[in-house]
């Protein structure tokens, strides 16, 4: 039903055909850029930079949250960093990042880390500080240090909830690298959106826009699957919940 309206739109000329496609253009467009290598390297370059961005905000977020659960007045010192810093649009740290940084691999680490990092410590921060307090007390109870305690109670507890942030993360990472390929970026789909856009190529930036969509997609399952495989201890304690 949606396309019938989107091509019928498009029919009518109810937006100037130099503005706008309908489906079957941008189906045809889509067909022509799988067969084109150019498409594939840019493709290429986006995804790597969001998985690399991924990863390095990730680990950085962990850290903070591991640092902050380890000593609370480092978690009291960052929750008002935090709250300022993740206000803050990744887009418009990339000036700041061009001229600290240059254009290389460097100034993409960091635009896609700072919009990764955020939502990774915020959910691995909450979720350490939402341990069972049973689960502590007993750990307590048979002599557990406070390191031990963390590595083997409170960590694997908040797994879960952490591998939700992470996926959240992963859709910020592509957002932030189209973001900043379309500002800064010599390659790139974002690169490719803002030029076929300049040069009134819709049906590119519509088959563009559906392989960006296509790409969060694809990035998201990766995460699940990741969590899936490290949570898999967590759904054989819950299904042996449900049958108690």
């Amino acid at each position: 039903m949606f396309l019938c309206v989107w091509e019928l739109a498009y029919r009518l000329e109810i937006v100037p055909e130099r503005y706008f496609t309908g489906p079957v253009g941008v189906l045809q467009a889509f067909g022509a850029l799988l067969f084109d290598a150019t498409f594939w390297s840019n493709q290429l370059a986006t995804m790597l930079r969001s998985i690399a961005g991924l990863a390095y905000g990730t680990v950085l977020g962990l850290a903070m949250a591991l640092a902050g659960a380890c000593a609370p007045v480092i978690g009291r010192a960052l929750s008002p960093v935090v709250e300022l810093m993740r206000s803050l649009p990744p887009a418009a740290l990339v000036p700041l990042a061009i001229f600290s940084l240059g254009l290389g691999p460097s100034m993409f680490a960091f635009i896609v880390g700072f919009a990764v990092v955020w939502a990774v410590y915020l959910s691995a921060a909450n979720a350490l500080a939402s341990t069972d307090k049973v689960l502590v007390a007993v750990g307590r109870s048979l002599g557990l240090s406070p390191i031990a305690l963390l590595w083997r109670i409170r960590v694997p507890g908040a797994l879960p909830e952490t591998m939700t942030g992470v996926r959240i993360a992963a859709a910020q990472a592509l957002m932030a690298t189209v973001a900043a390929e379309m500002l800064a970026g010599q390659n790139g789909l974002g690169f490719m959106l803002m030029d076929s856009a300049f040069t009134l190529q819709t049906d590119i930036t519509f088959a563009l826009l559906l392989i960006s969509g296509a790409n969060g997609a694809l990035l998201s399952r990766a995460v699940v699957v990741v969590s899936s495989w490290s949570c898999r201890w967590h759904r054989k304690l819950s299904a042996h919940s449900g049958e108690v």
